[in-house]
């Protein structure tokens, strides 16, 4: 069995794999020693499907790249290799009640296919995985304007990025180059942080408070 620990947020992510991971990419920069006797905050299953597995379930939700399942005690989400096929997918499943473990599930026939371009964070599920840990996942751009950190949010195109651009040039705000963050509440309840995650390689920026 493997073990793969990765930080993200100050949270500790431990990924068990029947499958040795050659490459992390992304998530090469957050990858930590494994020790045993550390407890992790949020735990991935990482295996195979069975051969004769078929999609089940209802349909709750979807959109080119994926559909939701509601299956029994379980939600289950396919990630499509294609927009054009919904023949070769990734599994991520986890119980409704239990927001910390996710099995993340291959299919044996693609499965060498596959395994030289996975990218594991892809199915990290951040969106869900956060909630319980006082954490949201979002799409923006990030200032550093005298030591605190602001976010601009919003659908594509709305103009992040140019307000940033304009912050950094009119008031000498510090700019980052990624579009996907954490932001975090910290214990007190009052203070949060602004993290990166590992969505693109170029990802550099690691915390802010604001």
């Amino acid at each position: 069995m493997n073990h793969y620990d990765f930080e993200i947020a100050e949270l500790l992510l431990r990924v068990t794999s029947e499958i040795e991971l050659n490459e992390l990419f992304e998530l090469q920069p957050y990858h930590r020693p494994y020790s045993p006797d550390q407890n992790a905050d949020l735990h991935y299953h990482l295996h195979l499907l069975p051969d004769d597995w078929t999609i089940r379930g209802t349909y709750v939700a979807g959109d080119e790249h994926s559909d939701i399942y509601d299956v029994g005690d379980e939600i289950h989400r396919y990630y499509y290799w294609s927009v054009y096929s919904r023949e070769r997918y990734v599994l991520v499943r986890r119980r409704k009640e239990d927001r910390d473990h996710f099995d993340i599930l291959l299919q044996p026939a693609y499965l060498q296919r596959i395994l030289p371009q996975f990218r594991l964070a892809a199915f990290l599920c951040p969106e869900e995985a956060l909630l319980s840990h006082r954490a949201i996942f979002l799409h923006a751009s990030v200032i550093d304007w005298h030591g605190q950190g602001i976010l601009f949010t919003g659908p594509s195109g709305v103009g992040k990025s140019t307000q940033a651009s304009l912050w950094e040039r009119l008031e000498g705000a510090l700019t980052e180059e990624q579009l996907d963050y954490v932001v975090r509440t910290i214990t007190d309840g009052d203070t949060g942080a602004i993290y990166g995650v590992p969505t693109i390689e170029t990802s550099t920026i690691d915390k802010r408070k604001y």
